[in-house]
Formats: C-alpha cells, sequence, structure tokens
C-alpha cells in the first residue's frame, strides 16, 4: 500500500511539473493530474501532492491504490528525470519502461513530454517520431497524448500574444481536454463539435499558432486560439495527425 501511494504521489508530482516547468514570468502555476485536475500550489511534497488531488477531484475518481498502475524502476527514474528536465536522459529510461510491457498511459505520456522538450537539433525527426508512438500507445492505453499550449483568453491571440494563459491540450481516444489554472477555462470538446481547425496563417503564424472552431452551446461558433509551448510546428502537426487518424477530420490549408 505505501508502495502505491508513493507511486500515485510520483505520478501527481510529475504531471503536476508538467505545465509549471513551461510558467512564464508572471509566475502562473498550472498544473495538470491526469484528466485535468486543477490544484493551487506546485511548492507542496508528493504525498501531500497526491492528498490535494484526491480532495480536489470531483468528475472523476480519486487516484488510489487500485487505478496506479505498477511502475517499475525504469518508470520511476525516467518520471523523476522529467521532472529534473533531464530530458534525452528520462526517453532512455521511460523507453526501457514502455518496452517491459505494463500498458500504463502515465509511462507513455512522460515519453511524449519527454521527446517533445528535448531543444531542436539534428535528431528532431526521431524526437518527433518517438513522441508520435508514445502518444499513440498513451491512447491506445487509456490515456491521452499531453501537449503544453498557450491559450488565447478572448478567444483570438493580439499581435503580442499578450492574453495568452499556458495549460495542457490532451488529445485523448473521444475527445479534446484543455485543463488550465483558471475552473472557467478548463473544457472538453467533442469531435462532433469540431467545425474547423488548423494553423492561423495571419496573426500568429511565426508562433505556429493554431485554432480550433467549435459548436458553442448557444449554437453559435466558438474560436479558440491556441499555440505551442515550443513555438513549433512540429506539436500542432502531431496533434492534427492524432485528430485525423482518430476522428478522420483534417485540418484547413
Amino acid at each position: 500500500m505505501i508502495r502505491d501511494v508513493h507511486e500515485a504521489a510520483l505520478i501527481a508530482s510529475v504531471q503536476i511539473r508538467a505545465v509549471a516547468r513551461y510558467t512564464s514570468s508572471n509566475n502562473l502555476t498550472m498544473p495538470i493530474v491526469s484528466r485535468s485536475h486543477n490544484l493551487k500550489s506546485c511548492h507542496m511534497s508528493n504525498f501531500v501532492a497526491l492528498v490535494f488531488v484526491c480532495l480536489l477531484s470531483c468528475s472523476i475518481p480519486c487516484v488510489g491504490a487500485a487505478q496506479v498502475p505498477a511502475l517499475s524502476k525504469n518508470a520511476r527514474d525516467g518520471m523523476r528525470l522529467v521532472e529534473d528536465k533531464q530530458y534525452r536522459e528520462a526517453i532512455e529510461y521511460l523507453t526501457r519502461a514502455s518496452q517491459e510491457g505494463s500498458k500504463a498511459a502515465v509511462v507513455e505520456e512522460s515519453l511524449v513530454t519527454a521527446y517533445l522538450s528535448v531543444p531542436p537539433s539534428a535528431d528532431i525527426k526521431d524526437m518527433l517520431r518517438g513522441a508520435g508512438a508514445a502518444a499513440r500507445r498513451a491512447i491506445d492505453y487509456g490515456g491521452c497524448a499531453p501537449f503544453i499550449v498557450d491559450r488565447a483568453l478572448t478567444g483570438r491571440f493580439d499581435k503580442n500574444f499578450a492574453d495568452g494563459e499556458r495549460g495542457q491540450l490532451r488529445v485523448c481516444k473521444d475527445r479534446l481536454d484543455y485543463a488550465a489554472k483558471r475552473a472557467d477555462t478548463t473544457f472538453t470538446i467533442h469531435p462532433a463539435d469540431i467545425i474547423e481547425f488548423g494553423f492561423n496563417r495571419f496573426k500568429g503564424e511565426s508562433k505556429a499558432a493554431f485554432h480550433l472552431k467549435v459548436k458553442g452551446q448557444d449554437g453559435k461558433k466558438a474560436n479558440h486560439d491556441f499555440r505551442p509551448a515550443s513555438f513549433s510546428e512540429r506539436e500542432p502537426n502531431l496533434l492534427f495527425e492524432l485528430m485525423g487518424e482518430l476522428w478522420h477530420l483534417q485540418p484547413v490549408q
């Protein structure tokens, strides 16, 4: 039981910091745990993080011993390396953990984060292929493919991208989940409600910004502008690929 609690706390801690490490200069803290939990702070011990996950969860069951996958040493070490921003080393350990056959979605999600966090280099194509393979395994195992993004609070970015918030956009088998620090900007988009998506070819073009137009609750169109935290088109391109494979949707050109 103690080991399970510690493993759950590790999962919570890694997923919290997956967003927190990208916080901007205004010191925003926007943790994501499992399917979009909102916590008040990332500055807490692993055990306290787990307690907060349980107390603040309202839409899905609490992370508990029965739901936590049995994480191998490679998995635990790899996830801690992601916490420490040692992404290439994390990839080595998490790849071994993935090959061990546990089919733990959280391992694959951490592997996606590690691959997409490696700074651009000569092996960028290998990093993208690795991220894509891990993302597909995460979805197959019941998890989601995570992408760190900024979202325009007004629906569209201004010319200086000054009106954005940091959050996580997750591609799951039957939906897109978005979650940030603010509860009122946490939402789910179902494939049937997606009208259009693709890169922004004018405003935000140089920052790899992209948009999702969806059916609003009032029947009107709602626009969501995003940009990847890396400012690289590789992440939206992977996201678009997954949407095409899962829901047979294609981005506008």
